[in-house]
Parts: C-alpha cells; sequence; structure tokens
C-alpha cells in the first residue's frame, strides 16, 4: 500500500493477530564479544542517524532494540494458542 495507496480500499482485514515481535537481526557467537558488542549498539543506535532514519523507514522500521527471550513471549502465547485450538493439526 505504500507504493500504491489506492490498494487500501481494496481491502478487508477479517482477522489479525499482534502485534508481535519481529524476526531478530542475530549476531554469530563465533564473532569476539568486543565485536559482537559494537554490532549491536551499531544497530540499535541506527535511527539516531537521518539517513539511516529515511531507509529504516521506507521499510517501516522505527528502530532496532536490544531483545532476550522473554521478548518473544507474545510469540509464544500465540503459537500455544494455535496448538489448544487445533490450528497447528493437518487433518
Amino acid at each position: 500500500m505504500r507504493d500504491d495507496p489506492a490498494l487500501a480500499a481494496e481491502l478487508t482485514i477479517v482477522a489479525s493477530l499482534g502485534p508481535s515481535t519481529i524476526q531478530p537481526v542475530t549476531v554469530s557467537k563465533r564473532l569476539p564479544p568486543e565485536l559482537r558488542e559494537r554490532i549491536t549498539d551499531v544497530i540499535s543506535s541506527l535511527h539516531h542517524d537521518p539517513v539511516a532514519r529515511e531507509l529504516l523507514s521506507y521499510w517501516l522500521v522505527k528502530r532496532f532494540v536490544r531483545v532476550g527471550p522473554e521478548s518473544y513471549d507474545d510469540i509464544r502465547t500465540m503459537v500455544d494458542a494455535c496448538e489448544e485450538s487445533g490450528f497447528m493439526t493437518l487433518h
């Protein structure tokens, strides 16, 4: 819809999940800890740079933040609900 706003009039949202946590950006554990930390610092501060902020905005990304395992509890809750409803089972 970003490229063709007229499409918005053609869509009907029946249901939605979320908001939810998106896929993580990961750094290999094979890299030295100092380099991993520096990469994380750079990625999580991109939104402070005007050029990077404009590029992030184009892709509908506000910013990157540090996350931990608990950051994905919302996804786990959704998976649990799908499993309980039988949605994850093929018939």
